[in-house]
């Protein structure tokens, strides 16, 4: 299912190169499977039937994967090209395609989930917006729910607007968000990119927490 979003300020630089080349990305992306790029995690995803909303799900590989481990997953990717690859792809999962970005992600508004996915995205959002979209995400948490998050370290790429992240910025912001850091990893590039590196952080949210302002 393919749900549109109003029109909004997000972080979108980097939409038309991933448009002109979604079936070249969407091919490569697809070329590794989800349970070797997210290999450090696989033991504390939720297991059963749980919420799950992958943002910036690109070719939609790992939002297939989860959702064959039987989830409900709601997919956010703001280019049309990748999205009309993910779904096609994807066609036999019952997954929800979304047109939405950070950090916003209006669409989602009522919503919360078990577990959000954040791979290869955070680079992506300018420095000044990526504190508003900590806490969006923090709100779109369940109880008890996990946050994963892995960010790029490596050359910068000005057609993706890929742009410098600091490891302890992220953790900072998702703290101030009232997360709790559960894992750190630090890990090879799945593609086997010898100039690109992986940190990759997994965050709780506790049972109960203070009203978080976005």
């Amino acid at each position: 299912m393919l749900k549109a979003r109003p029109r909004q300020a997000v972080a979108r630089r980097s939409v038309p190169a991933y448009n002109r080349r979604a079936a070249e990305l969407a091919q490569v992306y697809e070329s590794t499977t989800f349970e070797n790029v997210h290999r450090g995690v696989l033991d504390v995803l939720p297991a059963g039937s749980a919420h799950v909303l992958d943002v910036g799900a690109g070719s939609g590989r790992d939002a297939a994967a989860l959702a064959r481990r039987g989830h409900r997953v709601t997919a956010v990717e703001p280019s049309a090209g990748l999205r009309a690859e993910a779904a096609l792809r994807h066609a036999d999962l019952s997954i929800e395609w979304v047109d939405d970005g950070l950090p916003g992600l209006v669409t989602l508004d009522g919503r919360s989930y078990d577990l959000v996915l954040l791979s290869a995205v955070w680079m992506h959002i300018p420095l000044h917006q990526r504190r508003k979209a900590m806490r969006r995400l923090a709100t779109l948490l369940r109880p008890r729910g996990l946050l994963v998050v892995t960010v790029r370290q490596g050359p910068a790429d000005r057609a993706r607007a890929l742009l410098p992240v600091r490891p302890g910025e992220v953790v900072k912001d998702a703290e101030e968000a009232s997360l709790t850091l559960e894992r750190s990893l630090q890990e090879q590039d799945a593609l086997g990119r010898r100039e690109v590196s992986w940190s990759t952080f997994v965050f709780r949210k506790p049972k109960a927490v203070a009203k978080v302002t976005i």
